[in-house]
């Protein structure tokens, strides 16, 4: 039989593989780009998740399809051009842990703003 502290620890880890993945679609110079990334990087460390960055100049099918509308964040199947709206992106965020079978609140103590 486990100890109450390895069946803790082993839930923790399991949550933390669960971390749903957001990527990120930018460019340089991007002014946009920079402050929507800086904003994500908040959030990310509020609301538990990774951001996958990717630069569409490195390969030309991306930056076909995402030249003008970068900086393009997606989760889960939700794709946002320019501005992020919090609501929108925190409901999609838990749709995509919740397609995932992780937890959906936030860390104890977040806040959303």
């Amino acid at each position: 039989m486990k100890s109450w502290i390895e069946r803790r620890w082993g839930k923790n880890r399991a949550r933390a593989s669960q971390k749903p993945v957001v990527r990120f679609y930018t460019r340089r110079p991007c002014m946009l780009c920079a402050r929507v990334e800086a904003e994500l990087r908040r959030w990310a460390r509020r609301h538990r998740f990774a951001i996958e960055r990717i630069d569409i100049d490195t390969d030309p099918t991306l930056q076909a399809r995402y030249v003008v509308w970068v900086p393009v964040t997606v989760v889960g199947q939700q794709e946002f051009h320019y501005e992020l709206d919090q609501a929108a992106f925190l409901a999609a965020l838990k749709d995509a842990r919740e397609a995932a079978g992780g937890k959906t609140e936030a860390r104890p103590g977040a806040r959303s703003g």
